[in-house]
């Protein structure tokens, strides 16, 4: 198994196996089983780079460090949570995608199914999003708990509670 440590959301995208080839009552996608590796993307907001030390965070690091890929140049684009998580999103600088500050957020996202959980699921894995999305994602959806492009399975924060 890879584990792929970045430094927002956890993204945890299981290759899919028979078991979860069901399709998702979220967005109807189906997977084949595949030996494709397990990827968890985890980027978080407001910490520093000596924060994410192994004195710091110890079981981080016995469980998803070591066993894993750790880049260590990560240089966010933006100095702000909502713009830095647009930026893992879509591979694109703020100009390009459409948040440039935290206050635009999710409603400013120019091209919201050309996003990372997408391709993922276009290449047949499922994926899960935990934690808070981006700034303003309840703005944009007719209901809150309502599921982002190309996430198999949804647990975000939503107005300070996890919408199942």
């Amino acid at each position: 198994m890879r584990i792929v440590l970045g430094l927002l959301a956890l993204v945890a995208a299981t290759s899919a196996s028979p078991v979860s080839s069901v399709a998702s009552a979220a967005t109807g996608s189906t997977g084949p089983a595949t030996d494709q590796p397990n990827i968890v993307l985890i980027q978080s907001d407001d910490q520093t780079a000596a924060q994410f030390s192994r004195k710091v965070m110890p079981r981080t690091f016995h469980r998803l460090v070591g066993p894993g890929i750790r880049f260590r140049d990560y240089i966010v684009t933006t100095p702000q949570c909502c713009p830095s998580r647009a930026s893992l999103l879509t591979g694109q600088y703020a100009h390009n995608d459409g948040v440039m500050s935290n206050s635009r957020g999710y409603p400013g996202l120019v091209d919201k199914d050309n996003v990372l959980p997408v391709w993922l699921q276009q290449a047949g894995y499922n994926t899960i999003h935990v934690g808070k999305f981006m700034n303003g994602y309840w703005r944009f959806a007719d209901r809150p708990a309502d599921v982002a492009p190309g996430w198999t399975d949804w647990r975000s924060v939503v107005g300070g509670k996890f919408g199942y």
